[in-house]
């Protein structure tokens, strides 16, 4: 073996791929956690979600940018369905409310909801038409929710400016009534 290359040499070779793996593990683990979901509540997921609403209406054949905006949506329906109800209204009146906007006023609530978002939605109209027959308050998180996939004409509440909360009724009239422009 002394008369081998270098590259050639089993250990040399080992030592150098070993190195090279664990390089690309560090790598890989260092985008994992960059890639992993951003507290709702943080400017850096408020901004992601904008900035996605607006290169989606740039660029609405962006793959990456539709599965992108999936799984931020969810986040925020998630979001929207666990918070407290009476955290709901300073929630949704803070800056949570530019990106739940930005959702609302994007072309991409026109893409088709794949498999698992139907699904999902499926169980959220379930648990707001249940909630509301009981307590219309208690079913203001599962309207949030639904808000972020539903199209004008799929989400109809009778009588909404009493039945909705002040705070709420403007994007619902401005998002959703018949008189709101079509997405």
């Amino acid at each position: 073996m002394a008369n081998n290359p270098p590259f050639l040499d089993s250990r040399t070779f080992s030592a150098k791929i070993g190195n090279l793996f664990k390089q690309l593990f560090e790598e890989y683990q260092s985008m994992t956690a960059i890639s992993s979901p951003k507290p709702v509540l943080s400017p850096e997921f408020l901004n992601l979600l904008i900035g996605c609403a607006n290169l989606y209406d740039i660029d609405p054949s962006n793959a990456s940018m539709v599965s992108q905006l999936r799984t931020i949506r969810r986040q925020l329906a998630d979001f929207w369905i666990n918070t407290p109800a009476d955290q709901l209204k300073n929630v949704y009146q803070g800056e949570l409310l530019r990106g739940q906007r930005a959702i609302l006023g994007s072309g991409f609530k026109k893409e088709p909801l794949n498999p698992d978002e139907g699904l999902f939605l499926q169980q959220v109209i379930a648990e707001l038409n249940q909630k509301a027959a009981a307590n219309p308050a208690d079913a203001l998180n599962y309207l949030l929710a639904a808000m972020l996939y539903l199209l004008p004409d799929k989400l109809k509440i009778g009588n909404a400016q009493n039945t909705l909360p002040g705070w709420l009724i403007g994007d619902y009239e401005k998002f959703f009534s018949s008189t709101s422009e079509s997405l």
